[in-house]
């Protein structure tokens, strides 16, 4: 009785404590309290811990039907089950959600809901979800559902398209469907326009001199936007002779190239432009240090079509410190994508004794060319590749089905992915939960991986430096400097620069950029942080070594060197 007693007045003063906010309603506006379980859900979720985050998330939403926080827990709950490959789960959390509520619609739960559907491999089910998100949809989240659809309707069968076409009901959705339908008809191909050689433009400006055709802007003598090379490489330089650099908008990044290159040459001789937008809007940043008569040669992380253009037009030398090829006005200081290539297949090939691959790769042109060197590599080394999927820029969703069945039913033995560290980040975490026995490689630098999945293994890449050389003087300043040691893209940016410096003492005063360039040209050799560095024909010859990630730890994997696993392999 006493008890009842006391439960009586303790919903009679929930009933007070209720008419006194009701009350107070006018007065006061602020927003309640979240629970303590959704907080602590909260924060679970914040750093990662997604099991933890799971479990307050359900017990909050077991106890409580439909409230204000419902929505958001059940939603969070299935985005941490998505974070953890358990996609099943995730689509019997969203359903639970539209069971509760049953007159509601979320942009975010559709997309989510088809992004699980894609990783399983059910495609259609997967845009079907997408094209129903645009119904609820802002013009800030229309551009991502139009990508999803495209990446997805581009992996197609003609009957597949043809069916899903059938299904969708959302203007966007049935024009993205159409436009790729129409694309198969009329292929297109993927690559830029030849180059126009400087020979014959020189050649083709003194025809119109003689003819008396000038070009436009010649008459008021107006300069054009990107002049030709030979009007800018009888420029003199000043005396200061400074380096520009591109900086990536990501501040770890950008701030960790500028200190390398710094700790070379000096704070005082960098100019610096950092680009709001990713690789392929960098053409006016280049142009800015272009302009500045006092900058020799500009040092940047890539080097794709639009920036070496723009070097060539301004004959400004560049020197790319990430993947690239070498051409006019550009030199390749990092590892290039057919070295790491190389050197990590005959890894796993020859030593490691894997021969059945998937290759992940990101959809635009420069995967598409990984994907077909890593296809003829593979072969050439006796090997097998039993599936193949392109992720789109903004997704970078595990298509954890397909994964499945390419272990299940093909053998699968190896991921091979060419992709960024975020996303190798997520395909680590998916391997160390679902497939622990198959290892994931890659050609870019994942060091990275140390801080942001420490407790994942059996991750293997290419590297143009080894964790465990001996320091050099220039690893010992950046770790002073930045407070954690450097990756191989810094390493890179710091023996480019010192060599760039050593290059332009050699030169006389009043040089142009081309005398500058043609001074590239020769071949030197020098140690740096990564051991003996040879430059020969526009490119830093280098023997990359395979690096191997295990628990948060980074070392070399040892071994003889590649000739003799190779002639000893019996391939």
């Amino acid at each position: 009785m006493r008890l009842r007693v006391g439960r009586a007045w303790v919903i009679l003063g929930a009933f007070v404590s209720a008419g006194v906010w009701a009350s107070c309603a006018a007065k006061v506006q602020a927003p309640p309290e979240p629970p303590g379980t959704v907080r602590r859900a909260e924060e679970a979720f914040r750093l990662r811990d997604y099991d933890r985050a799971i479990e307050l998330y359900r017990t909050y939403a077991d106890l409580v039907r439909r409230d204000p926080y419902v929505p958001r827990v059940l939603y969070k709950a299935a985005l941490a089950q998505y974070e953890l490959g358990r996609y099943e789960d995730v689509l019997a959390t969203l359903d639970d959600l539209q069971e509760r509520y049953p007159d509601k619609r979320w942009v975010q739960v559709e997309a989510l809901r088809g992004d699980a559907q894609r990783a399983l491999g059910n495609p259609t089910a997967a845009i079907q979800a997408w094209d129903h998100a645009f119904s609820v949809a802002r013009p800030a989240d229309e551009s991502k559902l139009r990508l999803r659809i495209a990446t997805v309707a581009r992996s197609l069968s003609d009957a597949e398209l043809d069916e899903v076409s059938q299904l969708v009901v959302s203007k966007p959705a049935r024009e993205i469907l159409a436009a790729t339908i129409a694309q198969r008809q009329q292929p297109e191909i993927p690559e830029p326009l030849p180059e126009f050689p400087e020979t014959e433009a020189t050649e083709l400006a003194a025809a119109k001199a003689e003819t008396g055709q000038a070009e436009p802007g010649a008459e008021t003598g107006a300069e054009s936007e990107v002049p030709l090379p030979a009007g800018r490489a009888a420029e003199p330089l000043g005396d200061a002779r400074m380096f520009g650099m591109l900086i990536p908008s990501e501040a770890e990044v950008g701030r960790g190239l500028l200190a390398a290159v710094q700790l070379a040459v000096g704070a005082d001789r960098v100019i610096a432009e950092t680009s709001t937008g990713d690789e392929h809007h960098w053409g006016s940043s280049l142009q800015a240090l272009a302009g500045d008569p006092r900058v020799a040669v500009v040092i940047t992380p890539v080097a794709n079509e639009d920036l070496a253009a723009v070097a060539r037009a301004r004959a400004l030398p560049l020197v790319a410190v990430g993947p690239a090829e070498p051409g006019p006005y550009v030199v390749a200081a990092g590892l290039s994508p057919g070295e790491a290539l190389g050197s990590l297949l005959d890894y796993a090939v020859f030593r490691a004794r894997l021969r059945r691959f998937a290759v992940v790769y990101p959809d635009t042109l420069a995967g598409r060319q990984f994907l077909a060197r890593a296809q003829g590599e593979i072969l050439r080394r006796g090997g097998e590749i039993v599936g193949t999927d392109a992720l789109a820029r903004d997704t970078r969703s595990i298509t954890a089905g397909l994964l499945r069945r390419w272990r299940d039913r093909d053998n699968m033995q190896a991921i091979l992915l060419s992709d960024s560290e975020a996303a190798a980040a997520s395909f680590a975490r998916f391997l160390h939960n679902e497939m622990p026995d198959i290892p994931l490689l890659g050609v870019d630098d994942w060091s990275g991986l140390a801080a942001s999945v420490p407790q994942v293994s059996g991750v293997v890449f290419a590297s143009l430096w080894s964790p465990d050389r001996p320091h050099h003087p220039f690893v010992e300043d950046f770790h002073r400097q930045m407070g954690r040691a450097p990756g191989a893209l810094e390493v890179s940016a710091y023996e480019a620069a010192s060599w760039l410096d050593q290059v332009l003492k050699d030169l006389a005063p009043g040089i142009a950029r081309a005398e500058v360039w043609a001074a590239l040209q020769r071949s030197y050799e020098f140690e740096g942080p990564s051991g003996t560095v040879e430059v020969a024909q526009g490119r830093f010859v280098r023997r990359p070594v395979i690096v191997q990630f295990t628990k948060g730890e980074l070392h070399e994997v040892p071994g003889p060197a590649t000739t003799a696993f190779v002639s000893g392999s019996g391939h």
